[in-house]
């Protein structure tokens, strides 16, 4: 997510965003650290798992998040936001997908309510796996079959 929607980081190694043709995002957490890292005492497990990734400072959690880094531009790609049912993905997700909106790139939010972050990501592939066929949609959709 952070890769597509901030472009400098792309261009710091010669790449744009043309380069990707969607992006697909399986219950991700980490969209907006700084309301994550501000967030009430019932997130202190997830905010320990962000410390070690991105460390304690707030500038380094805006220039991490991919909902700071989203910009009104062109060449922002497609989006897929998978998430489970938990209120936090669903707020965290849902807010994503409004911003990419805003902006004018794609974005698509889908709740996978059978799955938790474990099974959203290890049943990719299986039949009648809500996840996976929206995956598949998405990449028929980008790369038709000829």
């Amino acid at each position: 997510a952070l890769v597509a929607t901030d472009h400098d980081r792309l261009a710091a190694h010669g790449k744009s965003p043309e380069i990707l043709d969607g992006v697909i995002l399986l219950d991700g957490a980490a969209y907006d650290l700084p309301t994550t890292m501000d967030s009430p005492e019932g997130y202190e497990r997830m905010k320990r798992m962000h410390r070690r990734w991105v460390g304690t400072k707030r500038g380094d959690w805006i220039d991490a998040s991919p909902m700071l880094q989203a910009t009104a531009d062109v060449g922002t790609p497609p989006f897929l936001i998978l998430h489970t049912a938990r209120a936090e993905a669903a707020a965290i997700s849902t807010r994503l997908g409004e911003t990419l909106q805003r902006i004018g790139s794609d974005a698509v939010v889908l709740e996978c309510p059978d799955d938790d972050h474990g099974s959203i990501n290890t049943k990719i592939g299986e039949p009648d796996h809500r996840p996976t066929e929206a995956i598949r949609l998405v990449l028929e959709s980008l790369h038709p079959r000829k």
